[in-house]
């Protein structure tokens, strides 16, 4: 899962604390009067992309810190990287203490946000840090890594840059029920996707889930037929594989109606 830390502040890390002296509140009302009255000036300045106005947000705010969740639990980083605010994206990473996994109500890292919009340059900015590892497993509530979410989206090029960052640990993180990148991909006909998992590891594409289903099974049962003939024709993927209650991809294309499968 994301960090479920519940970070109701967000303050200057060491480097900020050496970077930016404090100031008064009362600098930052004559600076930026429109940040200094609004209840979450962070997460104003980040969406505005304001480099500038987070830094005196932040030095005005160095002891009881900033405000860090709005109702969403969304931070100051997962505004700026929802906006594609690259500069405020990398500011906040470099000067205070948000991560790139740290969770909002649903469960989404700013990590999540990046891949759902296809803010690659956001998401290269996060990987860069020393929460890559991290990155790797953060799932969202409905149990989706960033790459699962990056493939369900059709982000083809954050799928792409993921699977070339996080390699074999970030295509084989899997869902609570064991749903991998391989499984997500085959779930939604993204062929593209698959021959990038292929091109690393084959393995993956005949990796079971816990009930032993495989992604060719996945595409059987949501009709991708397209899916279904790469992964036989070309990479040898079993037709007659069973799942746990013995229903082999066949079976799970007729009992959702899927008669062009069959």
């Amino acid at each position: 899962m994301s960090s479920t830390e519940d970070k109701l502040y967000s303050r200057l890390n060491t480097r900020g604390r050496k970077s930016f002296r404090p100031t008064e509140r009362a600098q930052l009302a004559e600076k930026f009067p429109e940040f200094a009255t609004v209840g979450l000036p962070a997460h104003k300045a980040a969406l505005d992309g304001n480099v500038e106005a987070l830094r005196e947000i932040y030095a005005a705010f160095t002891e009881d810190g900033v405000p860090s969740r709005d109702v969403n639990g969304a931070t100051p980083l997962h505004l700026a990287v929802r906006g594609n605010r690259m500069e405020a994206v990398k500011w906040l990473l470099r000067f205070t203490d948000l991560s790139p996994t740290i969770s909002a109500k649903h469960g989404e890292s700013p990590c999540h946000v990046a891949a759902a919009l296809g803010n690659t340059e956001c998401l290269k900015a996060m990987l860069a840090t020393d929460a890559k590892e991290d990155i790797c497993v953060a799932s969202d509530n409905s149990g989706f890594t960033t790459l699962h979410l990056a493939i369900v989206k059709s982000r083809n090029e954050v799928a792409k840059l993921l699977i070339s960052e996080l390699g074999a640990k970030g295509m084989g993180a899997v869902s609570e029920t064991g749903i991998t990148a391989a499984h997500v991909a085959a779930s939604s006909g993204n062929v593209e996707v698959l021959k990038m998992i292929a091109s690393k590891n084959k393995k993956f594409l005949t990796q079971e889930t816990a009930d032993g289903t495989t992604p060719l099974y996945f595409a059987a049962q949501e009709g991708r037929l397209a899916t279904l003939k790469y992964l036989h024709e070309k990479t040898k993927c079993d037709l007659s594989s069973r799942s746990n209650d013995g229903r082999k991809p066949i079976h799970a294309a007729c009992q959702c109606g899927h008669t062009h499968i069959v």
